[in-house]
């Protein structure tokens, strides 16, 4: 049971108690035939049952199943319970309407239906003792006494098993609920794991296909114009201004990921200018021409939405990044003599990308480094494919081809 419904309960009970009691109280007090002895003796009763519940049992309540202390406390008020019950029994058996809220506290003071059921019976013999000591012109029949108890005591004995069962039922849903509510936050604590390392595995694709590719170029050109330094000042100096141009658009591109936003070679242009861009500046840092070629496109490119290709803007980043990673592997590794740019979005919504070069080649499945790995990745989260094929002196061909789902009918 929750600790809210128990305390609701508590409070039940406890309101319960005062009104029985009070009620006693007043029935002694309006009771003209008592002997003389008698009413001293039902209030002493009542009294002790009050104070001992107000020191034991309601504590008790609220104690019994965390300490051996709240367990004494609930022994010693269900003594004083069963002494009081048998004195009035004796003295005042009109008050004996307060088993009403007796049976019911005693099922909530105890954790074990045996128990529940021996006390019940241990009050409701106090009860009939009681009543069986007083006069003979002044009790009922022992077989109608003890029938009309028995009557009450089975009554309670069901209710508090019951009762007793829905405790159980209710213990053993707050253990399930606490265990779905760990479980809950055992997943959502992967869930939070998961994104935020899908979030490092972003942030390092991002850091590869831009940062890191303009550092590349950075140290290549750096490179080369220290050694035109003496030879061929001008085409040092034209390899410094180059590295001046990619140090500036890798602190764009620094700042777009910070703030994350789109890389800005997409911002405010289309992929075909981007690409564009792309293949002049690899031409212009290794000398190297690439035959860039188009596919029709619409004119038009729109201001919002899928690009001319049909592709959203990610799709379209998505294949100017495999264009940089195509470009910075020739550039690294191939030592090409000849490279082609094709970008083919004939079909609505459709775009292939293939970056051929004549290089070294090399063996597919034995690349190291996680730019193509990355890239694959990328590409096939934006709904397409990466093919790359290639050989030891046979040059390289990376293939990107990403499809824009239809809706269909």
């Amino acid at each position: 049971m929750g600790p809210r419904v128990w305390l609701r309960v508590m409070i039940g009970l406890h309101a319960a108690f005062g009104v029985v009691a009070a009620l006693a109280v007043l029935t002694i007090l309006t009771n003209t035939q008592s002997e003389s002895w008698g009413r001293p003796a039902s209030l002493a009763a009542i009294a002790a049952i009050v104070v001992a519940y107000v020191l034991a049992g309601r504590i008790g309540l609220t104690a019994a199943r965390v300490s051996r202390r709240g367990r004494a406390l609930i022994l010693v008020y269900l003594v004083v319970l069963v002494a009081g019950i048998g004195v009035l029994a004796h003295t005042e058996p009109d008050t004996l309407f307060i088993f009403f809220i007796v049976y019911a506290q005693v099922w909530s003071l105890v954790d074990r239906p045996a128990a529940g059921a021996g006390w019940s019976l241990l009050i409701v013999t106090a009860s009939i003792v009681g009543m069986a000591l007083r006069p003979a012109s002044d009790r009922p029949g022992l077989v109608s006494l003890i029938s009309n108890q028995a009557i009450g005591v089975a009554f309670a004995l069901l209710m508090g098993i019951w009762v007793h069962s829905l405790f159980d039922r209710s213990r053993e849903q707050a253990r399930l609920i606490e265990k779905l509510e760990s479980a809950r936050a055992e997943v959502a604590a992967l869930e939070r794991e998961r994104g935020a390392q899908a979030e490092r595995e972003r942030m390092a694709r991002d850091v590869h296909d831009t940062l890191a590719q303009g550092y590349t170029s950075i140290l290549m050109l750096t490179r080369t114009a220290v050694a035109q330094l003496g030879a061929d000042p001008a085409a040092a100096r034209e390899r410094l201004e180059l590295v001046e141009e990619v140090a500036v658009e890798n602190l764009a591109q620094a700042r777009a990921l910070v703030a994350a936003q789109s890389p800005v070679e997409l911002d405010g242009t289309s992929l075909r200018d981007a690409l564009t861009q792309l293949a002049g500046r690899f031409t212009r840092e290794t000398g190297i021409a690439v035959d860039i070629r188009f596919a029709p496109e619409p004119r038009d490119p729109g201001a919002a939405g899928p690009g001319p290709s049909g592709l959203r803007p990610d799709e379209e980043l998505t294949l100017l990044r495999a264009a940089q990673e195509a470009l910075t592997n020739a550039r690294r590794h191939a030592s090409p003599t000849r490279v082609s740019l094709t970008l083919a979005t004939a079909d609505p919504g459709e775009a292939t990308l293939r970056v051929v070069d004549d290089g070294v080649g090399f063996a597919v499945g034995t690349e190291a480094g996680s730019g193509l790995v990355g890239l694959r990745r990328r590409v096939e989260k934006a709904g397409g494919e990466l093919v790359v094929t290639s050989a030891p002196g046979g040059g390289t061909q990376v293939l990107a081809r990403v499809v824009r789902a239809r809706s269909g009918s």
